[in-house]
């Protein structure tokens, strides 16, 4: 494949403006199942809110952008060559709400060259249109599985760190299913509007070397963000500060997948793991972070 431009480092991605509408927060919300009336029942007094993770639907345009491809080597036509999600980490500074008006912003802060490709990290703002208040921010890692840099790569912002270790320590693990139908790829395409064919077109995915169609790991990360929230802060319309992982193995639909995860500790930090049917960490040096 086309080698991704080691110089990308740097690149600024523009912005762009969006009005949050209940129908993009309510679709998302129905996408990764969470279905309490605090995100899904819009005739409340309070209105509805957008789940923490509505974040990534802001986000993936920055991705798809002009600028963005033209910064890494690609067009439309290569897009997703070899395109897979290697890590999300996001800060979520406020709920947001239908009616906001934001500005989300990118720029590329790393290239680097790794055993399964060249990963590309962008982090992406969200703010406030009106007053430049903080939303959400994200460090976006983009994996271009099999794919070189063309040159050595430069990290020029440091990364938060996630938790060292894969998984989630024995001794402290709560585990639960999630069931992951054989749809969900599609349901989440459209409902979070983050398309891939990789995710629902088996044709593609099977030109791309994978084995089936694989779920979108946000999709992953954000139904087992929501079954946290539902456990420790099922009321609250801002339950989480900070949420990353590494996706670091695929999941292939119609399976469960389960997730693991200790109790919240003294500041309100979560540890968790999520494994695919083969038992498997898909989801890995993952926290989440209470409110």
């Amino acid at each position: 494949m086309k080698p991704i431009r080691a110089n990308a480092t740097g690149a600024d991605l523009g912005h762009r403006t969006v009005t949050i509408d209940a129908r993009a927060t309510m679709a998302f919300a129905a996408g990764i199942g969470a279905d309490a009336p605090l995100y899904l029942d819009d005739a409340r007094p309070d209105g509805v809110v957008a789940p923490p993770s509505f974040v990534v639907a802001l986000e993936w345009p920055v991705l798809m952008s002009a600028a963005y491809l033209s910064a890494v080597g690609r067009d439309e036509a290569t897009a997703f060559d070899g395109l897979v999600h290697g890590v999300q980490d996001s800060l979520f500074h406020r709920a947001i709400r239908p009616g906001d008006v934001v500005t989300v912003s990118g720029r590329i802060i790393a290239t680097l060259p790794t055993r399964a490709g060249a990963l590309v990290t962008t982090h992406i703002v969200t703010v406030d249109a009106a007053t430049g208040a903080p939303v959400a921010e994200s460090w976006f890692g983009a994996l271009y599985r099999d794919t070189p840099l063309d040159g050595p790569g430069e990290c020029r912002a440091p990364l938060p760190a996630l938790r060292p270790e894969l998984g989630v320590p024995a001794g402290t693990m709560q585990r639960e299913a999630i069931d992951i139908p054989r749809r969900q790829p599609h349901v989440y395409t459209e409902c979070a509007r983050i398309w891939n064919p990789i995710h629902t077109e088996r044709a593609c995915a099977l030109a791309s070397g994978l084995p089936d169609i694989i779920l979108h790991g946000t999709c992953t990360w954000a139904m087992a963000l929501q079954r946290l929230v539902q456990r420790h802060r099922p009321d609250e319309p801002y339950p989480l500060r900070r949420a990353g992982t590494r996706f670091t193995r695929m999941v292939v639909p119609g399976a469960p997948v389960i997730l693991e995860n200790t109790p919240p500790a003294a500041d309100g930090t979560i540890a968790f793991a999520v494994r695919n049917a083969a038992a498997e960490v898909a989801l890995g040096h993952a926290l989440a972070v209470l409110t």
